[in-house]
């Protein structure tokens, strides 16, 4: 499971990021579109370096490579920002249609397709009530896994499961939610209950 981070970061976040039991299995992605590099080393040095093989940085390679993290994000074409040479990078992406999702680089890990749902953290932001079942009906590339992203809660995520959506991403439903670590733990429960449809 994945958790996206709000668009800007509160020492409260901080405090919730530290109580979050990260691990392979429940990864942070770390997204500020509207910070400059400059701002993002103060928040990833508020953040306990343990924690950064859990992280996922989006928009600043270098400062990533610079703090010790291996894990980036791109958007659209950005795969090129990323050398050949970099095998020990683990890269995701995110994408808006299956034909995007089946033609990405082979060097991309796994990748966000959205919305799945309408959106909880961009209101008015869905798709066609038939793009979940679409998706998987014409996914041609199994070499990347497919996260399903937007409007997901405690509520749907065993339909995704049950799809056949390699894993979840969440990101309004967990900071909009009145005790954010409890609906962590909750999704990541019933994320971890059933093994996705394989």
């Amino acid at each position: 499971m994945i958790i996206i981070s709000p668009d800007t970061i509160t020492p409260q976040h901080i405090k919730l990021i530290h109580a979050i039991p990260w691990s392979d299995a429940l990864l942070y992605h770390l997204r500020l579109p509207s910070a400059a590099k400059d701002d993002i080393t103060p928040i990833l040095e508020d953040i306990d370096k343990h924690l950064y093989p859990f992280i996922v940085l989006h928009y600043h390679k270098e400062t990533a490579l610079k703090a010790g993290i291996r894990r980036f994000h791109l958007s659209g074409d950005r795969i090129k920002d990323i050398e050949q040479s970099q095998t020990d990078l683990i890269l995701s992406a995110s994408t808006h249609q299956i034909n995007e999702f089946n033609s990405l680089d082979t060097r991309i890990s796994y990748a966000f397709i959205s919305p799945v749902y309408p959106s909880i953290s961009k209101v008015g932001y869905q798709a066609t009530a038939d793009f979940k079942s679409h998706n998987i009906q014409h996914r041609t590339n199994f070499n990347c896994r497919m996260i399903a992203l937007g409007g997901i809660t405690e509520y749907n995520i065993s339909e995704l499961k049950a799809m056949g959506y390699d894993d979840i991403a969440l990101c309004g439903y967990i900071w909009k939610h009145p005790d954010p670590l409890f609906a962590a733990d909750k999704c990541l429960s019933i994320s971890q209950t059933t093994s996705y449809v394989q």
